[in-house]
């Protein structure tokens, strides 16, 4: 009796191991597939977030590199109904909220471009001020580092980092074209505010994704929240698409969003959309454009 016993609980064991075995498998596949070095990109931004708030954006085609710092005095909106923060209290928000997602959408809304990965620290460690704008640096063995720190939170997952990581390695400081960040002096003695319409009229062009750009596809937006498309319609259009109307949506839709046309399988706008935004396809009419984008609820409380 007690060796089948034995018997019974190394089979247990066995079938446990190679549950795992399939899991972690099936985990890495999954990882692989979502990384960037399998995605259909032409551009990588990426937002390090810290003492010197930065962002570096990689042109994989056309090895055109920008970086761009941040004043953290300078205040900016905040997608998701926050209002206007300074820089410098970001994270500090972010704690607050439990939602690291507020910073790279901050920076998404300020750059008008779609920021893929953002690096930032697991606990707040205060407001930072006093960062130069004027001087980004970009230290390679610091920015890995922060990768893979236990002390950071980031979207990237293993492969992710390791593919960044070798896109950092390659570069100099000397490979990057420096952009300056865009203010307004603030009324009556306050602090500056980041201009997001002067940084997209500046800089607009400089983050397209070239296949996107050369696609030529034509986007609707439809909303029932103006300010959430608004947003939205920046950030698109800061990747090479053409937005060409946003109008209020006739019913509600209960889905995250909705990605609507009639193109090939193989389009470029409509896989960014879906992959960017997590959407749901449909084949149907687009209202007189070649793509309806049809905002949800959860979207556009994400981009108010």
């Amino acid at each position: 009796m007690k060796k089948q016993h034995s018997i019974g609980n190394r089979v247990y064991v066995y079938i446990f191991i190679a549950f795992l075995i399939f899991y972690g498998i099936f985990v890495a596949i999954r990882a692989i597939r979502n990384s960037a070095f399998l995605d259909q990109r032409d551009r990588v931004n990426i937002v390090f977030y810290g003492e010197e708030p930065k962002l570096l954006s990689f042109g994989l085609t056309d090895d055109v590199n920008y970086i761009v710092s941040f004043t953290n005095e300078d205040r900016a909106d905040i997608p998701g109904g926050y209002g206007r923060y300074a820089v410098g209290s970001f994270g500090r928000l972010a704690e607050v909220e439990r939602n690291k997602a507020i910073i790279r959408h901050a920076f998404a809304s300020m750059t008008s471009t779609y920021i893929d990965y953002y690096v930032a620290p697991k606990k707040s460690l205060g407001v930072f001020v006093n960062s130069d704008a004027a001087e980004p640096t970009y230290q390679r063995g610091g920015l890995i580092r922060s990768l893979f720190s236990a002390n950071t939170y980031t979207n990237a997952n293993f492969f992710d980092k390791i593919y960044l990581s070798w896109l950092i390695a390659k570069k100099r400081q000397s490979s990057f074209i420096p952009l300056k960040s865009t203010v307004v002096p603030g009324k009556n003695g306050a602090k500056p505010s980041f201009s997001e319409k002067g940084f997209q009229k500046k800089y607009k062009g400089f983050f397209y994704h070239q296949g996107l750009r050369e696609e030529s596809g034509e986007v609707q937006i439809r909303y029932q929240n103006y300010a959430s498309a608004l947003v939205l319609s920046r950030i698109i259009e800061g990747q090479g698409i053409r937005v060409v109307d946003l109008s209020l949506g006739e019913t509600l839709i209960h889905q995250r969003c909705i990605v609507r046309h009639n193109l090939s399988s193989k389009s470029k706008t409509v896989y960014f959309l879906l992959k960017r935004f997590s959407c749901l396809e449909q084949k149907g009419d687009a209202g007189g454009s070649d793509i309806l984008f049809i905002l949800g609820p959860e979207l556009e409380k994400e981009w108010e």
